[in-house]
C-alpha cells in the first residue's frame, strides 16, 4: 500500500470514530440530563445569573440576583422562568440565557426636537435631555441632530454629552 492510502484510511477511521463517539455522547448526556432533572438539585439558595444576547448588536448583558425560592427540579426552574433556557446549574449559581431582538443598553440615538436634544437607548428609553436654547450650534449641527445621530458605546455617549454641556 502506498503511504497516501494508509493516511487516507487512518483519517477515515478517525473521522468515523469521532462522529460515532460524539453521537453516543450526545445520547448518553441527554439521558443523564433527563434523569437528573427529576432529582432535587437545590439544597440551599444560589445566585441566579441571567444572560441576554441582544441579536441586533450581538452584545450580551448579564445581571445576577439572589435566588428567592428553592427549586426541586430543572422543570420547576423552567416553569418559573419560561422565557429563559437553563444553561448551567452549579453549587454556586444557576445560569439562564435568552436571545432578544433588540440592542443592548449601550447603543444610543440622539436627536433634536425644538431646543432639546434627546438621547435615547436604541430601544426607545430616554436617557438624557439637553436644553440647547442657550447654546449656539451651527446649521450643520442642527441638521445632523434633526436627522438624528447613532452613538455606539459609553465613550461615544460621554463625548457627545461633553460637546454640548461644557
Amino acid at each position: 500500500m502506498k503511504r497516501s492510502q494508509i493516511i487516507l484510511i487512518f483519517l477515515s477511521v478517525f473521522l468515523v470514530g469521532g462522529i460515532s463517539g460524539g453521537l453516543l455522547g450526545t445520547f448518553v448526556f441527554s439521558d443523564a440530563k433527563n434523569a437528573n432533572s427529576q432529582t432535587k438539585i437545590i439544597e440551599e439558595p444560589r445566585i441566579l445569573e441571567f444572560v441576554t444576547t441582544h441579536t441586533l448588536c450581538g452584545h450580551t448583558s448579564t445581571y445576577t440576583e439572589p435566588q428567592k425560592q428553592i427549586f426541586e427540579s430543572t422543570e420547576q426552574i423552567q416553569s418559573t422562568f419560561p422565557e429563559w433556557i437553563i444553561r448551567r446549574v452549579t453549587d454556586e449559581k444557576i445560569t439562564l440565557e435568552r436571545e432578544t431582538a433588540d440592542y443592548c443598553e449601550y447603543h444610543y440615538f440622539a436627536y433634536l426636537s425644538g431646543n432639546t436634544i434627546f438621547i435615547e437607548t436604541r430601544n426607545g428609553d430616554v436617557k438624557k435631555e439637553i436644553d440647547i436654547s442657550a447654546l449656539s450650534i451651527t446649521d450643520q449641527e442642527r441638521q445632523s441632530l434633526t436627522d438624528g445621530l447613532y452613538l455606539n458605546g459609553q465613550d461615544a455617549l460621554t463625548a457627545f454629552i461633553e460637546d454640548f454641556t461644557s
